[in-house]
């Protein structure tokens, strides 16, 4: 969203911010940037009026930006210690310094986000402006249409046809590997988790060939999978309300975040409220690793490990699987055990009751 509120009404501003913040919560989840002239300062040290803080923002206006940002949860992402003003002008004889041009950004995306105010348009020789740009680099590439077969497509969660097919870029669906033997992630959840939680049912979301479906059904669980790789011979199951659903390996091979959010969604809905769900991830040393030692090349927020083959992998940590999880209506289960699963990252969540 690009954005620029009233410039002379701090009530009219607070009700645009209002306004904002029921936009973003009709975004359901989706990732956000909403960034421009905000025409006020966050804080009261973001704006000054000669040497002292202004009175230009009121108190009505910083708490509904407050209320915007927690309730998408979006973070100011050029707030500093000591402000880095982005509009400056001479007003009855004074400066007028305002922290104001921002760029709330979602929580999880900040982290391979680059955002930095540039102050050569209003202080360079050929200055044109009051106003600092904002130079954003985001780890996504908007798309006119969506791949037909990526690894949780829209089309795939929705059950509704993509407007029209798209280039193969990404095929996630050839990272799954062929295993004879359930996959060690697998082993954990059977031997740690399972008892632990009396978990009866078991969905494995995006479980590829199927073999720790199989697993699954040998330690004594009601135990399904889901792939929407046809090819795989997992369609979606018709029944929902399972006591767990593992998602193993399936984020990391995401190159977009809004497919990351989207695939933990749909996760969730098969679990019952109150339910839990398994995110298996590579670490992100896992992946730096791979990637120095393979020549992996740089992508989104990730790597190309086979631009030929359409494969991507990005290591995510515990807390950005967190920050995902919570747009999904998921927190972290209290109590749950720690995994020994060395080289990967892990959370396990909890499905809240509405």
């Amino acid at each position: 969203m690009l954005i620029s509120l009233n410039a002379s009404a701090g009530a009219s501003r607070a009700a645009q911010l209002a306004e904002l913040a029921a936009m973003a919560a009709a975004e359901d989840g989706r990732p956000l940037l909403v960034c421009g002239d905000f025409n006020l300062a966050p804080r009261p040290e973001d704006g000054l009026f000669g040497e002292k803080t202004s009175t230009f923002t009121t108190d009505a206006e910083r708490q509904t930006l407050k209320q915007l940002m927690q309730g998408a949860s979006l973070v100011d992402t050029t707030a500093e210690t000591a402000p880095a003003f982005t509009f400056e002008r001479v007003f009855s004889g004074k400066p007028s310094r305002f922290r104001c041009d921002l760029a709330l950004l979602s929580d999880h995306l900040t982290a391979t986000a680059t955002i930095t105010p540039d102050a050569t348009v209003r202080r360079g020789p050929k200055a044109f402006t009051d106003h600092s740009a904002l130079l954003i680099d985001l780890p996504v590439t908007g798309q006119a249409a969506e791949p037909d077969d990526v690894l949780f497509a829209l089309s795939e969660l929705t059950g509704q046809d993509s407007a029209a097919p798209a280039r193969r870029e990404y095929q996630p669906h050839k990272t799954a590997m062929s295993r004879q033997a359930p996959s060690p992630a697998s082993r954990a959840v059977t031997e740690h988790l399972t008892g632990l939680l009396g978990v009866k049912s078991v969905l494995d979301h995006g479980c590829g060939r199927g073999a720790d479906v199989a697993h699954y059904r040998s330690a004594g669980l009601d135990a399904e999978g889901f792939d929407p790789h046809d090819d795989f011979g997992w369609p979606r199951p018709e029944r929902t309300g399972f006591d767990l659903v593992t998602s193993m390996f399936v984020l990391n091979v995401l190159p977009d975040p809004w497919q990351r959010i989207q695939a933990l969604k749909d996760a969730a809905s098969f679990a019952r409220p109150g339910g839990h769900v398994v995110v298996i991830t590579r670490s992100p040393e896992e992946i730096t690793k791979a990637a120095a030692d393979s020549g992996w090349t740089a992508h989104h927020d990730g790597f190309w490990s086979s631009q030929s083959k359409g494969t991507f992998q990005r290591g995510i940590d515990p807390g950005e699987i967190t920050a995902l999880a919570r747009r999904a209506g998921l927190a972290p289960a209290a109590g749950a055990p720690v995994l020994p699963l060395p080289g990967v990252c892990h959370a396990v969540l909890t499905k809240l009751r509405t």
